[in-house]
């Protein structure tokens, strides 16, 4: 108790507000089996081989739930289950059976966030994508007005715009065609002030009166100074990654409660995992 207690009233202090003291706990969950089976086959002489994680943009992720990390899991829920149904049977007294509860509603807690995480969301590809908050202008080509949009999401695949109401809700039809380019778009950085090639993949619809909101787009034709000056900015700019500051666990616990009864779906347009940047 007074070893989690001084956690929980200091490790934010210690971190820069880095890092909490009961989130972590998630990563213990969902590793002491494979560390525990490593060191044993370690102490007996047979170490298991070491399997790189395959890298790259080309591989999909959420095929399934990966065996080795959720079997485990499922058999400590079930011994934390027994130990809270033992508990609640046992002759204790009010203050103990609290104290034990609680801490098996906080094990059980984490437990079923281990499991969780054992599926990868479904998508096409592993290419990240990032949250820039960047502001650009939209070329429709000759005679047509230029449109202010806002990046919402970009990667080396393409970028998510989102419109003003109204902006462009005249000149798309109910099946989002008729929009197909070809278009440039403008984004006020300094290593994208050019014009970028894009071809419309995606319409998203909303509002009372279904106006055009977000237009999903993909890269089209990009040369290799273009291709260059992307991944800089996606990936090798100094002070690229802000510092985040870990929430509190009283706040963040509830918040990952009500996560697991949500379903998670595949990625796709507008329903991204996004990694936000400065």
């Amino acid at each position: 108790m007074p070893f989690y207690l001084s956690q929980i009233l200091l490790i934010r202090w210690y971190s820069q507000h880095a890092r909490s003291a009961v989130m972590p706990e998630l990563y213990r969950w969902v590793l002491a089996f494979p560390m525990a089976k490593t060191v044993w086959a370690v102490l007996w002489g047979r170490p298991t081989s070491f399997h790189v994680t395959p890298k790259g943009g080309g591989i999909a992720r959420g095929v399934g739930a990966n065996r080795s990390l959720l079997w485990p899991l499922l058999g400590f829920l079930c011994l934390q289950l027994l130990a809270g149904v033992q508990l609640m049977l046992s002759p204790t007294s009010m203050i103990q059976a609290g104290v034990g509860l609680a801490w098996a509603l906080l094990n059980g807690l984490m437990i079923l966030v281990a499991i969780r995480s054992c599926w990868d969301r479904p998508r096409e590809d592993a290419i990240p994508w990032l949250a820039p908050q960047l502001d650009g202008v939209l070329h429709m080509g000759a005679g047509s007005d230029d449109v202010p949009v806002r990046v919402t999401a970009i990667s080396e695949a393409g970028c998510e715009v989102l419109l003003r109401p109204g902006a462009l809700a005249e000149r798309v039809d109910a099946q989002g065609q008729g929009m197909r380019g070809p278009w440039h778009v403008t984004l006020g950085h300094r290593l994208l002030a050019m014009d970028w090639p894009v071809k419309l993949e995606c319409v998203s619809r909303g509002g009372r009166r279904k106006e055009t909101r977000q237009l999903g787009m993909s890269w089209a034709d990009l040369n290799a100074h273009q291709r260059d000056q992307l991944e800089t900015y996606l990936y090798r700019r100094p002070g690229l990654w802000p510092s985040i500051k870990a929430p509190w666990d009283l706040v963040a616990l509830p918040k990952v409660a009500g996560l697991l009864m949500r379903r998670v779906g595949a990625e796709g347009w507008f329903q991204r995992s996004l990694m936000p940047i400065r």
